[in-house]
């Protein structure tokens, strides 16, 4: 039997490099911005607090959903990368006015 496609054996990802990425209502948007700093729980483990800022507001709005998709880097520490943290795991995550200024500096990371 033939397969027609591209097909993937496995996925791979960094675990040390790992971003958020939710839906912001249009109408709280205005209150977003890159470099905002925010906190961030993983539902399965909500006491474990990981700190990180907005990277990126994606440049097209969903439509359909009323929301622009926003992702938000996570600064994990060395020896808890690929403990907790996985790939599709949901998450909670805390806005706060301020920015986080090392944010802009890529070799503060």
């Amino acid at each position: 039997m033939a397969f027609n496609g591209s097909y993937s054996l496995c996925e791979m990802a960094d675990l040390a490099d790992l971003e958020v990425e939710l839906n912001i209502q249009e109408r709280d948007i205005a209150r977003v911005f890159r470099n905002q700093r925010c906190e961030v729980r993983a539902e399965a483990f909500p006491d474990r607090v990981y700190q990180g800022f907005v990277s990126r507001l994606m440049p097209i709005a969903d439509r359909a959903k009323g929301a622009v998709p926003v992702r938000v880097k996570l600064n994990v520490p060395k020896d808890e990368e690929g403990v907790y943290l996985k790939p599709e795991m949901g998450a909670i995550v805390a806005f706060f006015a301020e920015s986080v200024p090392e944010a802009d500096d890529p070799a503060a990371q």
